[in-house]
């Protein structure tokens, strides 16, 4: 019972997100009515408070200093951000588009937009760099990638969903980068700006600036579950069609698809590794950094893009979905890659 119980403790305490997501959807379920309209939370301010908060915390978290300390590794920089922007969006796309047009009662329109959404969307930071230093990979490699991607994908990001989905011209990007500009880019910037000004001016925010941005990360993943129940609250107001096969159909798709993508990016730097030698913890960063996705800016994105679609609450079902996917694919991957890269600096030892 002993073992149990520790076993279960640990299973909480590793993946206590996502639990936490589950626990969001079944309480939206149950009390819906909370996040009606005209209700005690108005779902419509709250979110876009909410959109604000987690990237104004963003702001003050990202050390953008850091993308320096690794702009040697150039060819790195080039695979990843190569990978994550064109190739990967671009597959995630053609699966999205056969499976809508042969398959649409498995995938239906919300899900395809919902699968084009994690195609397009940045790698996630803390998670990339947990993930990075707990495979013993090359953790400046990562941590400038993780910056680079979700500052880029302000605008890269909404700019490949509209390319990829709306091909008829009904989207009014103008009005859609207005918004962006006030919910996303303008609260990045101040706090940017705030952390630049109190760093200068107090020594003791220097010295806790690791605990204030785990504080932060702590707020902005509060704030991210609240969101989610908001969404959810209104898809089941709205009494949104999602089956159990339909959910299930989207996690065997991403499961498959996320396993694919890291095989063939592995195949993709071994023929590079055999021309140009890559150290085996800078590829293990390549490809946790390549193919993670984050929650936060795609699940935003979806409330300022399909803020008043009737399907918005469907939308974020493959993204959640994918997060499941990566954090089941890459539990198993760490300790192998881990062991990989230690039995490479025992190699490089012997004299």
């Amino acid at each position: 019972i002993n073992k149990l119980g520790a076993f279960i403790l640990s299973i909480i305490k590793t993946h206590w997100f996502l639990l936490s997501i589950i626990g969001c959807i079944i309480l939206g379920y149950l009390i819906p009515q909370a996040g009606k309209e005209d209700g005690p939370l108005h779902p419509k301010i709250t979110k876009d408070v909410i959109i604000a908060l987690i990237f104004f915390t963003s702001g003050i978290s990202i050390k953008t200093s850091q993308l320096s300390s690794a702009l040697v590794a150039f060819k790195s920089h080039l695979i990843i951000q190569l990978y994550s922007w064109v190739f990967v969006p671009g597959c995630m796309f053609a699966v999205a588009f056969w499976f809508y047009t042969y398959l649409p009662l498995v995938v239906t329109q919300p899900l395809f937009i919902g699968l084009v959404f994690v195609g397009s969307g940045p790698t996630s930071s803390a998670t990339c760099m947990i993930m990075t230093e707990l495979a013993h990979g090359d953790e400046a490699v990562t941590i400038f990638n993780a910056v680079f991607s979700n500052l880029i994908a302000i605008v890269l990001t909404p700019f490949l969903v509209t390319v990829q989905i709306d091909t008829t011209g009904s989207v009014d990007f103008v009005h859609i980068l207005v918004r962006l500009s006030y919910l996303i880019l303008l609260p990045f910037v101040e706090g940017q700006i705030i952390k630049a000004v109190i760093g200068c001016c107090s020594e003791n925010f220097i010295r806790n600036s690791n605990k204030v941005i785990f504080v932060l990360g702590w707020l902005t993943k509060f704030s991210i579950l609240v969101f989610i129940f908001l969404i959810f609250c209104q898809a089941f107001l709205e009494n949104v069609g999602i089956t159990v096969t339909s959910v299930l159909s989207i996690f065997a798709i991403l499961e498959v698809f996320h396993c694919l993508m890291i095989g063939i990016l592995y195949l993709m730097v071994s023929l590079v590794n055999l021309c140009s030698p890559i150290s085996r913890a800078r590829i293990v960063s390549i490809i946790i950094t390549s193919v993670q996705r984050t929650l936060t800016l795609p699940i935003a994105l979806i409330s300022i893009m399909y803020s008043d679609a009737p399907f918005v609450g469907i939308l974020p079902i493959p993204i959640i979905v994918h997060y499941v996917c990566q954090t089941i694919t890459e539990g198993f991957l760490i300790p192998i890659f881990a062991k990989w890269v230690d039995k490479s600096v025992k190699y490089e030892q012997i004299p």
